[in-house]
């Protein structure tokens, strides 16, 4: 049997920060905290400003084509797009931003985060 190839092209954050207790916006809903939202694991995409450039848009695409490869498990994976500005001034296209959450951090995204 040949070897098996892997490609992994995210960042980790380091360390790891807790989302439990930041504040956010969902699609224009009242402040609330991540922790109050659904138990379900997320595949995030970090997008600073107003505009989701080519290479947000792939990985939005890239996020959508995971969570459609979980087949019948897709409802227990969201996807999200973490943005500094107001989810609403995201623009997506159709394929990328087809079922993606919009969230937006009340502080912003911290600047020492780099993915």
């Amino acid at each position: 049997m040949g070897s098996v190839g892997t490609a992994n092209h995210g960042k980790l954050i380091d360390p790891p920060r807790s989302v439990t207790d930041v504040v956010f916006q969902h699609e224009g809903v009242a402040e609330t905290l991540w922790q109050d939202l659904p138990a379900k694991w997320r595949l995030l995409v970090v997008q600073r400003g107003e505009n989701c450039d080519a290479i947000c848009q792939q990985q939005l695409y890239q996020t959508r084509q995971i969570h459609l490869a979980l087949g019948k498990d897709f409802n227990r994976v969201g996807r999200v797009v973490l943005s500094d500005t107001a989810p609403t001034a995201v623009t997506l296209t159709p394929e990328a931003g087809q079922g993606v959450a919009g969230v937006s951090l009340s502080s912003g995204l911290p600047r020492s985060t780099s993915v």
